[in-house]
């Protein structure tokens, strides 16, 4: 007889055994309890399968904290928040001092709403030295510290965290858009202004500079200079920098919105003047159409301003002789 079938048949062989006290079925009752033994082996197998099946993903049985980082950045990049987010909690069980995971930590809790995770995990990293931080850890720190609510308050602290950015990096640009970010928190537009100013003539990349600087002179209504940043920051634009882990991918994307924003305002004064020219509004247009294709996940908040200003060029076109 098969083992599973005598496992299968246990209960059967108990009922009958209670019906009887006879000295004589000692030795069966023998069997039985070797039965039983196996059974809940068995059972105990296949509740560790289960258990395993329920983790997935989540388990911490693998081999390196490196292995636990892959698997969870990987259910990240598929929008699978709470795997990637339970992932790096049981791997901080292990390691619980391991600057990555406590970095990924921030942008996941972030992600799946677990804010009680980001604050907790934010201040572990405030307590922990510099010296260990990765670029990605700094980026994700003080992206979480500027868009808190608290930037006066924590002004001290997080100068503190860019000093020590560019102590330890100083040839990252994005040290000096987080210091323009905060005198924006600050109230301090001028200074935000002149920061990256600097940072173009410091830097021959400094790409995150010219997209922030040419959004605040949109703001101001200094389209001709907006346009020469955003011209700036195209032409540094490098396939490097777009696949760096902890750039800011989205940078290409709004340098080119920001151009085509100014180069839509421009042409309009042109028209005003009588000196428009019907193919440099046709090319915008398209522009525009070409942008909505190519970045319409990126610019998703922006895709009804974009539709509008398509069908303003086209009433424009009309106009023009």
């Amino acid at each position: 007889m098969k083992i599973n079938t005598i496992l299968d048949e246990s209960d059967k062989i108990r009922a009958a055994l209670d019906e009887t006290s006879d000295d004589n079925d000692r030795r069966q009752r023998e069997i039985l309890s070797m039965i039983e033994s196996i059974r809940k082996a068995r059972e105990a197998i296949s509740s560790g399968d289960d258990n395993d099946d329920e983790k997935g993903n989540t388990s911490v049985a693998l081999e390196s904290a490196t292995a636990i980082l892959e698997k969870a950045e990987e259910a990240f990049s598929f929008h699978q928040y709470n795997t990637a987010l339970n992932l790096i909690i049981n791997g901080l069980a292990r390691y619980k001092s391991d600057i990555n995971m406590m970095t990924d930590i921030i942008v996941f809790g972030a992600a799946s709403g677990r804010s009680d995770l980001t604050e907790i995990y934010a201040a572990k990293l405030l307590s922990t030295p510099r010296k260990v931080f990765t670029k990605r850890t700094f980026v994700v720190l003080l992206e979480y510290l500027l868009s808190s609510s608290e930037v006066t308050e924590n002004e001290k602290e997080i100068r503190s965290v860019i000093s020590d950015f560019n102590s330890f990096f100083p040839y990252e640009e994005k040290r000096i858009a987080f210091e323009a970010e905060l005198e924006l928190h600050l109230g301090n537009r001028d200074g935000a202004i002149n920061i990256l100013k600097d940072a173009l003539v410091l830097y021959t990349n400094a790409q995150v500079c010219a997209k922030h600087l040419a959004q605040l002179e949109i703001q101001m209504g200094d389209y001709a200079m907006a346009l020469e940043h955003c011209r700036y920051g195209l032409a540094c634009t490098s396939v490097e920098a777009e696949k760096d882990f902890y750039s800011d991918t989205d940078t290409t994307a709004f340098l080119l919105f920001y151009k085509l924003l100014c180069e839509d305002y421009l042409i309009h004064h042109k028209f005003i003047a009588g000196q428009a020219l019907r193919f440099e509004a046709e090319r915008i247009r398209e522009e525009y159409k070409l942008l909505r294709s190519k970045y319409e996940s990126k610019l998703e908040d922006y895709l009804g301003e974009i539709e509008s200003r398509i069908n303003v060029l086209q009433f424009l076109i009309a106009d023009i002789e």
